[in-house]
């Protein structure tokens, strides 16, 4: 996982219900851009480079997350094992390194201008006056980069 010293790429996609327009799309996107990006996402429980990952609901993107996340720290953790065994000394970091963590989050989904759909119809809820819902990049310098607002 060196090849990614910044953190991971995910694509996750809404698993809309048989019938939505762009159904299919939307899956087919979702897994190019993962191919393309080498996103890491979760085939069976396990990590997996160059998969897309779908949901059925907005609180399966946290899910998703941390399931990539605790995969990546348990294969982390497998190497600092194996590198003890072969007698490879050295101190055990106390926080798990950077390539563990999601850098980039890219969401295939129905939206428009102010929100985006990730349920199994495209619906959404029109945002009320001062709502603000905000996906962002915690690891720029910045302080954090938005994505999406809705």
């Amino acid at each position: 996982m060196q090849r990614f010293p910044g953190g991971v790429t995910v694509a996750i996609y809404p698993n809309y219900n048989a019938g939505v327009s762009g159904r299919s799309e939307f899956q087919l996107q979702a897994n190019t851009f993962a191919t393309n990006q080498q996103a890491v996402g979760l085939s069976g429980g396990a990590v997996m480079l160059g998969q897309a990952c779908s949901i059925t609901e907005v609180g399966n993107v946290i899910e998703v997350v941390q399931s990539i996340h605790r995969g990546l720290v348990n294969k982390w953790l497998e190497s600092l094992q194996v590198g003890a065994a072969a007698g490879e000394g050295g101190m055990t970091p106390s926080e798990p390194p950077a390539y563990t963590k999601v850098l980039n989050l890219a969401l295939f989904a129905h939206g428009e201008e102010t929100s985006a759909s990730t349920s199994g119809s495209p619906r959404w809820p029109r945002p009320t006056s001062g709502s603000t819902f905000a996906l962002q990049h915690q690891g720029s310098p910045e302080g954090g980069r938005q994505l999406l607002e809705t």
